[in-house]
């Protein structure tokens, strides 16, 4: 879906993998958001730079190319600090990985991650917690 002035909140999903990214972009659609993907690391930077006003959410992969999702989440914390960024990581099980998730959160680049895979309602449950925060 492309960007437009709408009433919708605008979210952006980060993920190199068509078939999660795309599934992810229908259940926010479902859920009444706008939505665009990045394929990339570096593609969701730009993303979120052009789109940065308009923007509310961030869901990001961990392990992408070009840019890692926690490098996607630092970048995109300075540019704004209302947007909500979640990650979405199949690696979290890794202690350093964990441990660098907890970091993030720590120090606000991240508002929260979640282990791949997760259950749908999970994923809409923390997506609430953190707009609601």
């Amino acid at each position: 879906m492309t960007a437009s002035k709408s009433p919708k909140p605008l979210a952006i999903i980060a993920e190199d993998m068509p078939m999660v990214a795309n599934s992810l972009s229908r259940l926010l659609e479902a859920w009444d958001y706008e939505t665009l993907i990045a394929y990339n690391g570096q593609k969701a930077i730009d993303l979120c730079r052009e789109h940065i006003e308009e923007l509310v959410l961030l869901l990001t992969d961990g392990d992408m190319p070009k840019k890692h999702g926690l490098e996607v989440a630092a970048e995109v914390r300075k540019m704004s600090e209302n947007v909500k960024i979640i990650l979405l990581s199949g690696s979290l099980h890794v202690g350093t990985n964990q441990a660098a998730a907890d970091a993030a959160v720590a120090n606000g680049d991240l508002n929260a991650y979640l282990a791949k895979p997760y259950l749908v309602k999970v994923l809409r449950t923390k997506i609430n917690e953190v707009l609601e925060a």
